[in-house]
This record gives C-alpha cells, sequence and structure tokens, in this order.
C-alpha cells in the first residue's frame, strides 16, 4: 500500500502545499534582493558590483547544498532532511534581517540559502511519494517554482513601503508559518531498499502492521528506485512527530561511511559527456538569467529610465511570464519530437530527445541579444522585458531536454547524475553571472550582451556531437 493510499486526501494535498511553498519561499529569499540595491548601497556603502554577491553566492549554495541534503536524507529519512533544513533557512533569514554590515547580510544569506537548497532534490521525491504516478506530471507542474522570478517583484513592494529589512521579515513569516505545516503534516516517505523482499509492505513482528506501507520514490529525484520497506507513523495528526529513525542501509554500513558514499557518487558521474553538457546548457542560462537580474538596478535606475524598486520588480516578473508560458510546452515538446524520430528511425534511442533543443537556439540568444541591445540604446523598457522573457524561457526548455535525455542514457544511475547536475549547473551558473559587472565595465553592455548570446549558441550547438556522434569520432581520429 503505497503513501498515497494510505493519507488522507487533505493530509497530502497540505503536505505537498508546503513542500511547494518551501522551494518557492527559497527561491524568493535568494533572488529577491536584486530590485533593493539602492538602498543597500546607502545604508552599507558598497557598489553595486559588490552588491551583486548577495545573489550569486546563494544561488551557488542552493545548488551545491543539495550534495550534503540528499545523504543525509537517505541517512535519516527526507521529513528530518527537511525539517533540518527549514530550521538552517529560517535562521539565516532571520540573521539577514538584523544584519548590520553588508558582511553579516552576505554570510546570513548563504547560510539560509545552504538551508532551503534541500528542497531542489528531496522535494520532487516527496512529490512522487505522495502521487499516483497517474497523477505525477500534474503534481510537478505546481511544483514550478516562480519564487526566483516574483522574488524580485515582492521585494520591490515591501522595501517601497517598510524598507529592505522587511523582505526578509517577510520572508522569515513564510518559512515560519511553513515550517509548522511540514512539521505536523509531512510524514516520512523514505524506505529501506535493502529490507528482505518477504517483507515488503508488511511490518516486522514487533510493530503494528498499520505503521508500514511500500513507498514508490521516483529515479530522477536522487533517491533510489527500487520497492523496498518504510516504516511510516500512524496518518492520524500529531502521531510520530519526534520519531528520528536511522535508515538500515546506513545502520548496516555505518552512518558515515554510507553518508560519505552517497555524497561521492554525484561527483564521480559530473564528467560524463551527457551530463556534464546537461549541466554546461541549464548552468549558462542560469547564470544569464542572474545575470540579468543583478545588472538590471544599475541599468535601470539611472537616467533614462529612472525605475523604482517596485518598477524594479515589475520588469523582473517578465522572466516570470516567459517561464510559465513555456512550461506547459517544454515536455511534450520534447517527448513528441522523440516519438516522431523513433517513428521514422524503427528504433527508440535517447538522442532523439536533443533535436528539441532548436527551440531554445531559436529564442533565448536572440533574446539576450534584444535585451542587451535595447538596453544600451535606451529604447522603450517593453524591449528589454522582452528579452528577459524570452531568455527565460531556456530555464524550462534546457532542462526539459538535455536532462530526459541524461534519465534514458543513465537510466540505472539517473538518481546521482541528476544530483550532480543540480549541483554543477549552479557552479557554472554562479561563474558566469560573478563577474558580470566587471565584465560590462570592461567592453559595454551591448558587446557583454551579444557575447552572452555567442556563448549560449555555441553551449547548445555542442548538442550536435551528441546527436552525431561520429563527428565526434571522427575529430578524435
Amino acid at each position: 500500500m503505497s503513501v498515497s493510499q494510505t493519507l488522507p486526501f487533505h493530509r497530502r494535498t497540505l503536505a505537498l502545499f508546503g513542500v511547494n511553498v518551501f522551494i518557492f519561499a527559497g527561491n524568493m529569499f535568494a533572488a529577491g534582493p536584486a530590485t533593493t540595491f539602492g538602498s543597500l548601497a546607502k545604508d552599507f556603502g558598497v557598489p553595486f558590483s559588490q552588491l551583486a554577491d548577495l545573489i550569486t553566492y546563494p544561488a551557488l549554495l542552493l545548488g551545491l547544498a543539495n550534495l550534503f541534503w540528499v545523504p543525509t536524507a537517505l541517512c535519516i529519512g527526507k521529513r528530518w532532511a527537511i525539517i533540518v533544513s527549514m530550521i538552517i533557512a529560517l535562521a539565516g533569514a532571520i540573521w539577514s534581517s538584523v544584519a548590520q554590515t553588508y558582511n553579516q547580510l552576505l554570510a546570513s544569506r548563504i547560510v539560509a540559502s545552504f538551508g532551503a537548497g534541500s528542497v531542489e532534490s528531496i522535494g520532487p521525491s516527496i512529490i512522487a511519494d505522495l502521487v499516483s504516478p497517474r497523477y505525477y506530471a500534474t503534481a510537478m507542474a505546481c511544483y514550478l517554482s516562480g519564487g526566483s522570478q516574483l522574488g524580485p517583484l515582492v521585494a520591490g513592494y515591501v522595501s517601497a513601503a517598510k524598507g529592505w529589512r522587511w523582505f526578509f521579515v517577510t520572508c522569515v513569516i513564510v518559512i515560519a508559518v511553513d515550517l509548522v505545516v511540514i512539521f505536523f503534516l509531512l510524514p516520512e516517505t523514505l524506505f529501506d531498499p535493502d529490507y528482505p523482499p518477504s517483507t515488503m509492505g508488511m511490518a516486522p513482528a514487533d510493530e503494528d502492521p498499520n505503521k508500514a506501507t511500500v513507498s514508490r520514490v521516483e529515479h530522477s529525484t536522487g533517491f533510489e528506485s527500487s520497492v523496498g520497506h518504510a516504516a511510516h507513523n500512524d496518518p492520524r495528526l500529531g502521531s510520530g512527530l519526534l520519531h528520528l529513525s536511522i535508515t538500515e542501509r546506513a545502520k548496516q554500513s555505518g552512518i558515515w561511511r554510507y553518508w560519505l558514499r552517497t555524497f561521492v557518487q554525484p561527483l564521480s558521474l559530473a564528467g560524463r559527456p551527457a551530463i556534464f553538457y546537461s549541466s554546461l546548457t541549464y548552468g549558462i542560462m542560469l547564470g544569464s538569467v542572474i545575470a540579468v537580474s543583478t545588472l538590471s538596478p544599475q541599468l535601470f535606475s539611472p537616467p533614462p529610465y529612472h525605475f523604482s524598486e517596485i518598477s524594479l520588480g515589475l520588469l523582473s516578473s517578465a522572466s516570470f511570464i516567459g517561464l510559465l508560458l513555456t512550461f506547459p510546452v517544454a515536455g511534450p515538446l520534447t517527448d513528441k519530437l522523440a516519438c516522431l524520430l523513433d517513428t521514422r528511425s524503427g528504433e527508440h534511442r535517447p538522442r532523439h530527445r536533443l533535436p528539441a533543443l532548436i527551440a531554445p537556439f531559436l529564442i533565448c540568444p536572440p533574446g539576450i541579444i534584444c535585451f542587451g541591445s535595447s538596453v544600451s540604446r535606451h529604447h522603450h523598457y517593453v524591449l528589454p522585458a522582452l528579452g528577459s522573457a524570452m531568455l527565460s524561457t531556456g530555464l524550462t526548455l534546457v532542462p526539459s531536454v538535455t536532462m530526459s535525455y541524461v534519465a534514458e542514457v543513465y537510466a540505472d544511475t539517473n538518481g546521482q547524475a541528476f544530483v550532480a547536475i543540480n549541483a554543477l549547473k549552479n557552479v557554472i551558473g554562479f561563474g558566469f553571472a560573478k563577474g558580470s559587472y566587471q565584465w560590462m565595465e570592461r567592453v559595454g553592455v551591448e558587446n557583454m550582451f551579444f557575447t552572452m548570446a555567442g556563448v549560449e549558441w555555441a553551449v547548445l550547438g555542442l548538442g550536435v556531437f551528441l546527436y552525431f556522434p561520429r563527428i565526434l569520432s571522427c575529430c578524435r581520429t
């Protein structure tokens, strides 16, 4: 009996709601301060180029945190991994709201983002456990986080009305309320794949049979996808809230040894061609979006735009619109094109998913050119907003193609592969966006964004070598 069959519908709904709110709040916290750079520069006396670290470093930690939290969840369970990470995120957000120096604010945001990063990989696996397979795609659609796009909008309005500290107070309130929801309503869904098959779905002799269920875990989340045993607490509200147990596999191998092994496994896959290509394309797209977000205050605050914090927030919402419009299309486009190529060739091949990258190839680089060219020539703000929306489509179109390709190429190890991609793409995105201010000052606005577009075209074009592996073989010979 699965978790989705054991728990009442309202419990599952509230648990899913809590997980979705956490990923939204984490991304909102990480990206929000971009629109408050004007106020932060006055209070701390630092230039915009230094304030950009308040966005780039938290984005880095959101990805790297997966390498820590996934092994932790495999040792102590998903529920307690999420709860502990939320406490860390809450503590960091509180520290941000009272930070007295720039260094304190940066350190507090790094701490909070490390905590918030847990749900990047654990969240989808919890969704897979709580819903039946037929509704998994719909549930994942609700998992779409607009926090990184709507965060600057929320920060702009709150900062204009109450000051920048109140944006962090808002994040504290959201995370604290969500922590209560998660603590009382999120069940433990992790199972032990090594549990003897003869007792699958059954409780040990000394346990109440009503306390054991079988849980399904998706391959694509970083957790193993073999049916096994999970000891779940009674579904009644308030039962077993403080129960903490170590998984059987962690006990057998030794907690620290098992944690270290599951930590190293994703790192060993990072250099594989398909995984590295997925990380590179996703990371470049992410880095471009971060660069646009962090540079917008310096580009639109001075004349001739004179944008206020609210206006900067509204401008950032254009990327959310682009993300929202392409999200329902990204998955079906990849699947249908792959099916068409399978039919024509008479056999199914994972590389048949790659031609769908033509869509971001034609949309994203022209979008960043539109943004940079229109800003440098002081055109109407609608044009840079349009360019930002076009660029942000890459955050859905690119991973829908490359990660589905990785899921098929590395079917036996795609859990670890996705953890590696989540970490590596944030490292690449961080590196791409980190020096954007100095880059812009050195070559100018238009030249920088034109070069970014060229990098995006080049990186996406590397997919040709994966689709036609013989080209790569000829180059080697």
